[in-house]
């Protein structure tokens, strides 16, 4: 199995930035330039009612919602925040709770036991990804869509390392998102509900290393 180099991601408010968590650190990306726009600071310190928290140490999973809010996990855990894109100022709304409490609809399922990466789609449907599944869900009329394996749902992820998994992604603009898997990431076009609409960008699957050059103080060398 390859290392995890990136925990987690989610869009932020500001155009064209997101979050990006390594490790126990968070910091803000410009995802056009691949330039640091804050950060990286630690996740305590970023939303400082998390230091005793399992947030402060890792953060699994995350992804955008309406305005300067947005959900996070840590193992079975999650927590909705509201964040403020300009300070890395934030708050936790009200506490954290297992995931099976903030979606019950998720019971039963392997997501409860922990989420791997989400990508925010159109209106109130979220990506959620854990191992080689995929869950779409509807985090306002609180349904579960649809649970099945990546293979089937994403036609141009076969046969590639993000067949059998996700560790973290982001949404971008309109249908596409960044997924991160191990060493490598890939831009995406994606159409869970829709035969053969789904692709890679360029057709290319790049390495984090290459192209996210800012990583290489946060990144580990023997984990490359």
């Amino acid at each position: 199995m390859p290392s995890r180099l990136i925990d987690a991601a989610f869009r932020s408010s500001k155009t064209g930035q997101c979050y990006m968590f390594v490790k126990e650190n968070c910091l803000v990306l410009d995802y056009n330039s691949k330039e640091i726009a804050e950060g990286p600071t630690h996740i305590s310190q970023w939303i400082p009612i998390l230091a005793k928290t399992a947030f402060a140490k890792v953060i699994d999973c995350a992804f955008d919602t309406e305005g300067n809010e947005a959900f996070i996990f840590s193992g079975k855990l999650c927590a909705k925040i509201n964040y403020t894109p300009d300070s890395l100022k934030a708050k936790i709304i009200p506490s954290s709770v297992p995931i099976n409490v903030m979606f019950p609809y998720l019971t039963e399922t392997p997501f409860e036991d922990g989420i791997d990466a989400a990508i925010r789609s159109r209106w109130n449907q979220v990506i959620l990804f854990r191992g080689d599944k995929y869950a779409i869900i509807d985090y306002k009329t609180e349904q579960l869509i649809v649970h099945q394996s990546i293979a089937h749902g994403f036609g141009s992820l076969v046969g590639t390392v993000f067949e059998h998994g996700i560790d973290a992604a982001f949404s971008m603009y309109g249908d596409e998102a960044c997924i991160f898997k191990g060493k490598y990431y890939a831009r995406i076009r994606y159409a869970p509900f829709r035969d053969d609409s789904d692709y890679i960008s360029n057709s290319r699957i790049k390495l984090i290393k290459k192209d996210w050059t800012f990583l290489d103080e946060l990144l580990e060398e023997d984990e490359i």
